[in-house]
């Protein structure tokens, strides 16, 4: 037997037929009929109708709102409501969409006293019986550690502002004494879509067309020196900002991959590298360095720049034409930077670019980041196992 479909009237039908009974003054038995409902659903919409008026009295100079327009606002709040719940969890749910079942459980129960389980399941693909089943069950062994590791990952790698990737974060968590495996890490960053800033191609700035005499390249991409201040490395590059190109001179021990020296400006000359220069000088208390390396441009090759190295006491050495691997140290740091540093993308000014990169320097490069080639440690923790050592 099947059941007769229940008749639905519009909001515009219910409002003209309650208009016939109290402004017409009609019967609404007749109405009833006419129209071809229920006396007794006639007589209810009349009734609502009576209350809405007398609320809409009490109520003064506010707007008046019917039942059915009571109720899509209540539709509307929480619509509004769920909304934010979803816009809320998918800022913490970002890169679970990828993770197992139960790291994407582990986390709505983490988040149900803040979202209603029901939105957590929809938005991570997995139903609420699922979720209720492995919450009886309880959280395995493995989903467990891995919700922690995330948790530590995740830190590691929001600490070192999105630059690190998976050896390093793994480095970084067993020097924390985390133990786990570069292998894991990386599956746990791709489940969790932690991906770390890429490096971009940099354009060359050498000048190699000039008259200035040019020194052999005594180092012959020897990078692993013996002792600090052995040997130090210079280039020079830029990068964009809404005011133009900002040109950036640096010195590097090749020691430590440490950043001994920087200067910045508006153009790329001899009075740039100069800068660096002292500056390294000065940073390293005028230590007797052995040899200075650098590409064979102007800006290094120039009479007042090659005063500064004999003043101190420094024998030159330099790439041989267009080979970029012969100073292949500080070309890597540039690539590092240019990754890691987000301010020096063109879309802010040479001052935000400039103190971007100091900061970047000494505040993270120097102190803080952990180098593959020095064993994950950074440059300043590497000079000074170095000297305990030697003690």
């Amino acid at each position: 037997m099947s059941m007769k479909k229940r008749r639905s009237f519009t909001p515009e039908f219910r409002r003209e037929a309650v208009r016939l009974v109290l402004e017409k003054k009609r019967p609404a038995a007749q109405v009833a009929r006419e129209l071809g409902v229920w006396e007794s659903c006639l007589f209810r919409w009349v009734e609502i109708a009576k209350r809405d008026s007398a609320a809409a009295g009490t109520a003064g100079a506010g707007v008046e709102l019917t039942s059915d327009e009571r109720a899509e606002l209540t539709r509307l709040r929480r619509e509004n409501r769920t909304l934010q719940h979803e816009r809320d969890f998918l800022k913490k749910a970002n890169g679970l969409f990828r993770a197992r079942d139960d790291v994407k459980f582990a986390v709505i129960a983490q988040e149900k006293a803040h979202h209603p389980v029901g939105v957590m399941c929809r938005m991570l693909g997995v139903t609420r019986g699922g979720f209720y089943a492995w919450m009886q069950r309880g959280e395995g062994k493995r989903a467990r550690a891995d919700r922690e590791m995330s948790v530590h990952a995740r830190a590691s790698f929001n600490a070192s502002k999105k630059r690190y990737g998976a050896p390093r974060i793994a480095a970084d968590l067993r020097a924390r004494g985390v133990r786990t495996s570069k292998k894991r890490v990386a599956r746990i960053m791709q489940e969790q879509a932690l991906t770390a800033r890429r490096r971009r191609q940099g354009a060359r700035t050498t000048n190699s067309n000039h008259a200035f005499p040019v020194a052999p390249n005594s180092v012959a991409r020897q990078f692993r020196p013996a002792a600090m201040n052995d040997t130090w490395a210079s280039d020079v590059t830029y990068v964009p900002t809404r005011e133009g190109w900002l040109y950036f001179a640096v010195v590097l021990d090749l020691f430590s991959r440490r950043v001994v020296g920087f200067a910045t400006s508006r153009h790329n000359d001899a009075e740039l590298t100069c800068r660096a220069l002292k500056h390294a000088q000065a940073r390293r208390n005028g230590a007797r360095v052995r040899v200075h390396h650098s590409d064979r441009g102007s800006t290094y090759a120039a009479t007042i720049y090659q005063k500064e190295l004999t003043a101190g006491g420094m024998s030159c050495s330099m790439s041989r034409r267009g080979d970029c691997y012969d100073n292949a140290v500080v070309e890597s740091f540039f690539a590092t930077l240019k990754a890691e540093v987000e301010e020096i993308n063109g879309q802010h000014d040479f001052a935000i670019a400039d103190n971007a990169i100091k900061e970047y320097i000494d505040g993270f490069y120097n102190s803080v980041r952990l180098h593959s080639t020095l064993a994950y440690l950074s440059p300043i923790q590497f000079e000074h196992q170095n000297a305990a050592m030697a003690a």
